[in-house]
């Protein structure tokens, strides 16, 4: 009996994600004609682009995130593991960065024998 219980209102939570979804399709609709393009293919690369860091909300102007492990080859020094959450104590950790600016924005980078940024 309860595996019938359980059942329905498994069932009846779904139907009702569902007319929810249509009712907010439809805002969408109509917000999207009123308002200007929405830029789709940037809120959809923001989303899927790297990050050190899970980020689980923001509260206030504080972020709420747990840091992710790092796991870079270098070609001078070989495998380094560390969590991201070193790049918060100091800009620079075992020679790597996070670049700034540059094609490698916003990547973890180290300078090799040249002084040259590449990615490890």
């Amino acid at each position: 009996m309860n595996k019938y219980l359980i059942l329905a209102f498994c069932l009846s939570v779904m139907a009702s994600f569902r007319l929810s979804a249509d009712e907010s399709d439809s805002i969408a609709a109509n917000e999207s004609k009123a308002t200007a393009e929405v830029n789709v293919r940037e809120i959809i690369l923001s989303e899927i682009t790297d990050s050190y860091e899970w980020h689980i909300t923001t509260w206030g102007n504080k972020t709420i995130a747990v840091p992710l492990p790092v796991i870079v080859y270098s070609k001078t020094s070989g495998w380094h593991v560390f969590m991201s959450s070193k790049f918060e104590e100091s800009p620079v950790y075992e020679g790597f960065y996070i670049a700034k600016e540059g094609k490698y924005k916003n990547k973890i980078v180290e300078r090799d024998s040249n002084g040259n940024e590449v990615r490890p």
